[in-house]
């Protein structure tokens, strides 16, 4: 029988156990000797069942939670024990129970056991002030009841079987003993919240008038009974009291809900207000402008590259500085721009009102310096940069929802375009969405139609002439877009994680086809972000060369400058490992970011490849940075390999400098398989 049924068939024994108790009253209410069985018996049944429940529970809880069962159960054993002397005196020494007397003690130790029970519950949930203000409601409803059955008792009249008539009440004593012991069978249940939670039912509105209902109470019989008022002013003293620290628990829970309402609108980690408080602060601008020359902005920004540094060094330490970006923007902005946190790696700010449109970009580009410092955390140094999205009002919308969507739309097509930089909403970003979203999820399938194909550009060295090795480069034939530039799919593919499927075909590919070509050609293969973090990358390639039998000596791989200084310490490590197997490393794209020559030297490194960027800046004034990199890896002992190389100007400034591998349209495009083999020849 599972717990719910069990807990009907309880119910529906103990209601037919009361029913009964009513029914042996109702029928023996003329005969006393059988009222004062019953009387007697149906409670000391009643309370018997109630300890027997109650200790068990106590024996079966391991937890400090068995304190509450004891005191739950020595206050319904002391019930049972005045209730056996009682019933002695009544059923066979046919008189009334001697009061006062010291075996009236266990009476009293019931509500003393139960109050104390309720006690320790509430101190095990004094963080919960709402918890505390019931058990206070509960202890009030105690003291009121005990009161009254203290000031008005319905004793049996010396010398006869007299009942007051109240006797109709004893079984809901009776009643309240079976329900105590029986609630061991509800302690399983733990209701979680809802958004019910938080809304004023009618038991909400009962709790609201009842410490008052019950001092109002105890207040009108004191003032009714004059001649004895003194025996209730203690009860009412000790009301007031219990009312007064009751109070104070609401007034704590005022103040946690409160706080409550702080987290529903502010994110705990930045202090900054959150998504919905921005939404209804950009609702109440828009409702607040007047006349169509009126205009205000909202821009989104995300920062780069913050899930690598997760990914590196932990949540904790990205969120370390997700708040130390917040407090900077706050220190810089906060006071004459709003500025929102809408979660993982995204700011919102709005703009209202706006008189000049170029104040927006002056806004965005102060914000984009400021985020463009480095950070300095943890003896670690790191470097931030963000995209960001701007739309208008109206122009880009008129309702808070479309802007804010309109922006994200922006700044997302910032992304795309790579480096730092900022959006304006136009009406045509939809349509680059809505082909991002084409090429996302055309990109599962891409692999297994075989629209998916790999071609190997020619690194030449200029002294011989000959091919020295080959770099494999990923394309894509879309059947119905043609031709997708891999700047646009290979994004979507770092962040949907297919890089790490596609990579490894990849790279299981190049290894068979070079090896059959049976030349002596160093094959160069890229590795992505994602690929590099991966804890599998040395067995992954363990198993392909020694599934393609592929020389390990001739296999490079390719890491991006961006890769290596995320987590330098254990770039070195990982880079090592793989120079374990035997293979060679470049580090691809030298300069383009945030280079440190101190961890340079301790790169477990071959190769450097001067970025594309900076050889077609060779003709300019920007040529004395090819120049640092030829210099600097030759002191370290490096070789050299220059891409993008298309004219004689650039291969003379190279050649004259002496970097002598040169890839590039000069020599060769990206050939098919079939193409190299014939070049080769």
């Amino acid at each position: 029988m599972n717990l719910i049924k069990r807990k009907e068939t309880i119910i529906y024994y103990v209601v037919l156990y009361i029913l009964s108790y009513y029914a042996w009253l109702l029928y023996w209410q003329n005969n006393d000797r059988l009222m004062i069985l019953g009387r007697d018996v149906f409670p000391i049944l009643g309370s018997g069942l109630a300890c027997l429940s109650l200790f068990h529970s106590y024996r079966k809880v391991s937890s400090q939670r068995r304190i509450f069962w004891f005191l739950l159960f020595l206050g319904t054993v002391s019930y049972l024990a005045g209730k056996l002397i009682s019933s002695y005196y009544e059923i066979f020494l046919q008189t009334i129970f001697p009061y006062p007397y010291w075996l009236g003690l266990s009476y009293l130790l019931q509500p003393m056991a139960y109050s104390s029970a309720l006690v320790y519950w509430a101190e095990e949930r004094k963080s919960n002030y709402g918890t505390l203000s019931l058990s206070f409601d509960i202890f009030l409803i105690i003291t009121t009841a005990t009161a009254l059955s203290w000031y008005f008792p319905t004793p049996l009249a010396k010398g006869d079987l007299y009942f007051s008539r109240g006797y109709l009440l004893e079984p809901l004593y009776t009643l309240v003993i079976l329900l105590i012991g029986l609630s061991v069978f509800y302690t399983a249940e733990k209701p979680g919240l809802s958004a019910n939670t938080f809304l004023l039912n009618k038991s909400d509105y009962l709790r609201l008038f009842l410490p008052y209902f019950n001092l109002i109470i105890l207040l009108n019989i004191m003032i009714s009974y004059i001649p004895e008022v003194n025996s209730l002013i203690p009860w009412v003293v000790f009301s007031l009291i219990i009312f007064i620290i009751r109070q104070t628990f609401t007034l704590l829970d005022n103040s946690f809900l409160r706080a409550l309402g702080y987290i529903s609108y502010y994110d705990p980690l930045t202090s900054l207000p959150n998504r919905k408080l921005f939404q209804e602060r950009l609702t109440q601008a828009i409702s607040n402008l007047n006349g169509e020359r009126e205009i205000l902005a909202v821009i989104f920004f995300h920062l780069d590259r913050l899930q690598i540094i997760n990914d590196n060094w932990g949540h904790e330490f990205g969120d370390l500085i997700i708040k130390t970006i917040a407090q900077k923007l706050q220190f810089r902005f906060s006071e004459r721009i709003p500025i929102a946190y809408q979660g993982c790696d995204e700011f919102s700010i709005l703009l209202d009102p706006v008189t000049h449109l170029p104040d927006i970009t002056k806004i965005a580009e102060k914000i984009q310096q400021e985020l463009s410092q480095p950070l300095f955390l943890q003896g670690k140094t790191i470097h931030i940069s963000c995209h960001m999205g701007i739309a208008i009002y109206p122009h880009d919308g008129t309702d808070a929802v479309t802007l804010t969507q309109n922006a994200s739309i922006a700044m997302y097509q910032a992304i795309k375009l790579g480096k730092s930089n900022y959006q304006f909403h136009t009406p045509n970003i939809h349509a680059l969405i809505s082909r991002r979203i084409l090429l996302e999820y055309d990109l599962y399938q891409a692999l297994e139609k075989q629209q998916l194909s790999i071609c190997y550009q020619p690194q030449v060295d200029i002294n011989t002439g000959n091919v020295t090795g080959v770099e494999v480069l990923l394309r894509w034939q879309h059947p119905t877009l043609g031709f997708i530039s891999p700047s646009e799919f290979i994004p979507i593919t770092e962040e949907t994680g297919l890089i790490l499927s596609i990579g490894e075909w990849i790279l299981r590919t190049a290894c068979k086809e070079i090896k059959d070509l049976n030349k002596q050609l160093t094959l160069s293969v890229n590795l992505s972000p994602r690929q590099f973090q991966e804890d599998n990358l040395l067995q992954l390639i363990t198993d392909v060369l020694k599934e393609t039998g592929f020389p390990p000596q001739y296999l490079n791989l390719e890491i991006t400058e961006g890769i290596a200084m995320q987590n330098a310490e254990k770039t070195i490590r990982k880079l090592q490992s793989l120079r374990n197997l035997g293979l060679e490393v470049s580090l691809d794209d030298f300069g383009t970011g945030y280079s440190s020559l101190s961890y340079l030297r301790k790169f477990p490194i071959n190769t450097l490849k001067i970025p594309q960027v900076f050889v077609k800046d060779i003709n300019t004034n920007e040529s004395f940075i090819v120049e640092i990199i030829i210099a600097l890896a030759q002191n370290l002992s490096l070789s050299l390999v220059a891409e993008g190389v298309e004219n004689k100007e650039q291969l003379n400034f190279l050649t004259r400098l002496g970097c002598y591998r040169i890839q590039g349209y000069l020599f060769s495009p990206p050939l098919t398989l079939a193409d190299l083999e014939n070049l080769l020849h």
